[in-house]
């Protein structure tokens, strides 16, 4: 809801996101649990994505059309994704990654 009118959004803020959320909670639960999910999950994209990639995942996402979803953990941080320790640095045109993760199981890749 709160992404532009460009990607199909409704150009809204996030007080109206969560009282939007909010009331669609009141109805279903589990359909506002799913509505924040998808939001959370293609937020990176909003802030560190590319406008390719902006252009390729907002219109199925926001649609409905495919069902993104965000998942993470670490030893030390849980899924407190505020305080994860693992660090990604670009080297000559390549990026690495150093840190631990967690195994997330049952969790089924979504086809793009």
């Amino acid at each position: 809801m709160s992404h532009t009118m460009k990607s199909m959004g409704a150009g809204a803020d996030k007080i109206c996101d969560a009282i939007i959320n909010l009331e669609i909670g009141r109805v279903s639960m589990a359909f506002a649990a799913t509505l924040s999910s998808q939001m959370l999950s293609i937020f990176p994209i909003k802030v560190f994505g590319s406008e390719e990639q902006k252009e390729k995942f907002f219109p199925v996402a926001i649609s409905g059309e495919k069902t993104f979803a965000f998942g993470m953990t670490e030893p030390n941080a849980g899924s407190d994704s505020a305080n994860i320790e693992m660090k990604a640095t670009k080297e000559g045109g390549v990026m690495s990654s150093m840190g631990q993760r967690c195994l997330l199981q049952m969790v089924l890749l979504p086809i793009i």
